[in-house]
């Protein structure tokens, strides 16, 4: 071949070679162009804040989502001045841009400025931007609008508190029942520590396996029918036990599918206690008024028994002439009268303690004398059922003694009354009084009163001190009796500082047993003497004036009846306006006056005072007597404050009377009375 055609062939080959590498290289330069319009496309596309700037200043180029987070208009540059506002400009310049050039990028959260003014909440990550020989060209940032996210996580935050504030064990368990998250009331409520048991316990850390069971099962109806309640039993470390509620509820997502369950527990261990305790207290008072009803029924009953027997018999006496079938009636007129004066007594007593307004009337006495007064009165009956009454007092005990000597005899009357009521013919009652000295000049006395009776069973025992009740119907029935007089006793042994309690075999009988303390005495054999010379003479007042002022007729007829005898002269008063003037026209005449309290016109008070201000020369000292039913210690203190000397409480005791007419004029011989009226 020749030469040039050798040349010409060579040309032909480098060009198609050189045609070949343009055209290889056009391609690799289509491809990179095709890359970046696709990573152009996808940086404009993507949901980010993203943008390239002068290491800092203003964006060189910004994304069309960054312009769209800050409400501007695509295509001018975006000054960080006008993007952040002064806290968020003060975050960059003073923490992310010097991490930036020190660890070489910064993450962590700003917020951005909206043109309109709001502020937006972002993740934001800064980077440097480099070149192939590791210059930096500017830097890059990348920004994510957290603003709900941040919302979500405060209520998340808010929820989270809410649920470790409260004091309910709350916890939350998977669809397999493991437990994935416990507030902290699980751990105040049972008094373990989070480090002790942790997440990971089951019911059995605090429950009994039947209760276990039950928390199974209530678990498995949430899942079935979306909640369900218990109550139960719930264990602490300590071992104690509360009362809680179990309210178990289905855990479900946004589109209502099901998480597992939740479970809050909360102690009601006092209103558990409060409920029983209303649930007592309203059996109490139905029972009390049971018992108050019954005692209403047996009451009517004690009262119109005796009166009754007054009405029948006073009818009797005044239909016939014979005088021995006359006095036979009014004996037991005046039987049936101190029955019922006793049930009243009672009834006034009990009303006294309950109110609070009982007082005890401590004065000198003499033991063997009060208790021998008291077994002189209880024997008589006794001796009726052919009972054999026995008194032992301990012969060292102190027989001068300060205390109420009328309510230790009260009580010892209402137990030996009991006695002689339950104990059959031919029985044996004993009361034995015995003694100890404690410090200073206090003396316990120890009394017990003991008897063959029908006795009692452990549960009427329980009852007997009980107000308003009996320990069995049938035996008030056959028996009788208001119910009231152990409670009284109770009371008053309980005012004289001691304590008194029952013991009782059914068919064998019972025995009480009481303690009280009283004081020595000091002088009282003198008193006691003249006490007995007083109420062993007769009284005669012939030549004393007494006034009696009383608007009742008939009291004042029953009171000159009685004090007849007696040969005083008594003037009357309707009221106590004319008692006052009554007094005005002699005020020297009366030696003593009787002042009822309550009457028309001007009352006892009103009239003692006007007579104590009269002025007169015996208005300060003619002694003024009360005479009236108003009988609490209240009403005695009131007559008192009034201007009177003395109290005597109607139905009137004629010994009283008599005592106390002596005491204030003197005594005289001639004549004997006795007798309640």
């Amino acid at each position: 071949m020749e030469p040039m055609t050798w040349i010409f062939a060579g040309i032909a080959l480098l060009m198609a070679a050189v045609s070949l590498l343009l055209f290889y290289r056009c391609q690799r330069a289509r491809k990179r162009i095709r890359l970046l319009e696709h990573t152009a496309a996808l940086i404009e596309s993507a949901p980010y804040y993203i943008a390239y700037d002068d290491n800092g200043k203003s964006d060189l180029y910004a994304n069309a989502e960054a312009y769209r987070m800050v409400g501007k208009v695509p295509g001018k540059p975006l000054a960080k001045e006008t993007t952040h506002d002064e806290a968020g400009m003060r975050l960059l310049v003073e923490k992310a841009f010097p991490a930036v050039k020190k660890y070489g990028t910064w993450v962590g959260e700003n917020q951005l400025l909206h043109s309109d003014g709001h502020l937006v909440d972002v993740q934001q990550f800064i980077f440097p931007v480099k070149d192939k020989q590791g210059n930096q060209l500017g830097m890059g940032t990348l920004m994510r609008d957290i603003t709900a996210e941040k919302a979500l996580r405060r209520n998340y935050d808010i929820q989270l508190a809410l649920l470790e504030s409260s004091s309910n064990f709350i916890v939350a368990l998977d669809q397999n029942f493991r437990v994935v998250y416990a507030n902290s009331g699980v751990y105040s409520m049972s008094g373990y520590s989070r480090e002790e048991i942790g997440i990971g316990f089951t019911p059995s850390t605090f429950h009994t396996p039947e209760t276990c069971r039950r928390i199974d099962n209530a678990w498995q109806t949430a899942l079935r029918e979306g909640i369900c309640e218990i109550e139960s039993e719930f264990v602490c470390k300590d071992g104690s036990s509360l009362t809680v509620t179990h309210k178990t509820f289905a855990i479900k997502d946004q589109n209502g599918a099901i998480m597992g369950v939740g479970s809050i527990l909360n102690d009601i261990s006092e209103l558990k206690e409060v409920q029983e305790e209303l649930v007592r207290a309203r059996d109490a008072a139905e029972a009390a008024n049971k018992a108050k009803s019954f005692f209403l029924s047996n009451m009517s009953h004690e009262i119109r028994t005796p009166m009754n027997a007054i009405i029948g018999m006073t009818r009797i006496a005044r239909a016939s002439e014979d005088l021995g079938r006359i006095r036979e009636s009014l004996s037991k007129v005046e039987t049936s009268s101190e029955h019922l004066l006793n049930v009243i007594n009672d009834v006034l007593d009990l009303s006294k303690i309950e109110s609070g307004k009982l007082e005890l009337y401590n004065t000198e006495f003499d033991l063997g004398k009060a208790i021998g007064d008291t077994v002189g009165i209880i024997g008589v009956k006794a001796e009726e059922k052919k009972l054999r009454l026995q008194v032992s007092i301990e012969p060292d005990i102190p027989h001068c003694l300060f205390g109420d000597a009328n309510r230790l005899s009260q009580v010892v009357m209402n137990l030996l009354s009991n006695a002689v009521k339950f104990t059959p013919e031919g029985g044996h009652i004993t009361l034995d009084i015995r003694g100890r000295r404690l410090r200073g000049e206090d003396v316990e006395l120890d009394c017990q009163v003991s008897d063959t009776g029908i006795g009692m069973t452990a549960e009427q025992v329980s009852r007997l001190f009980r107000a308003f009740e009996q320990t069995d119907a049938g035996i008030t029935a056959r028996f009788g009796g208001t119910g009231l007089g152990l409670v009284i006793s109770k009371r008053l042994v309980e005012m004289m500082g001691g304590e008194i309690s029952a013991q009782s075999v059914p068919g064998q009988g019972s025995c009480f047993r009481f303690s009280v303390v009283y004081q020595l005495a000091e002088g009282q054999e003198e008193g006691k003497a003249q006490e007995k010379a007083f109420s062993a003479e007769a009284m005669d007042f012939d030549g004393k004036t007494i006034l009696l002022v009383e608007d009742m007729e008939i009291n004042r007829e029953i009171l000159k009846a009685l004090l007849e005898p007696t040969h005083v002269k008594i003037d009357e008063a309707e009221d106590g306006q004319i008692a006052v003037e009554r007094f005005r026209e002699h005020p020297e005449r009366y030696s003593l006056i009787f002042m009822d309290l309550q009457m028309p016109n001007l009352d006892g008070y009103g009239a003692t005072r006007a007579i104590r201000e009269s002025g007169l020369a015996t208005a300060q000292t003619v002694p003024i007597i009360a005479m009236t039913a108003n009988a609490f210690q209240e009403d005695v203190v009131r007559c008192l404050e009034a201007g009177m000397n003395d109290h005597i409480s109607k139905p009137i005791n004629m010994e009283e009377v008599l005592k106390k007419m002596g005491e204030q004029m003197g005594k005289a011989k001639g004549v004997k009375t006795h007798g309640q009226v």
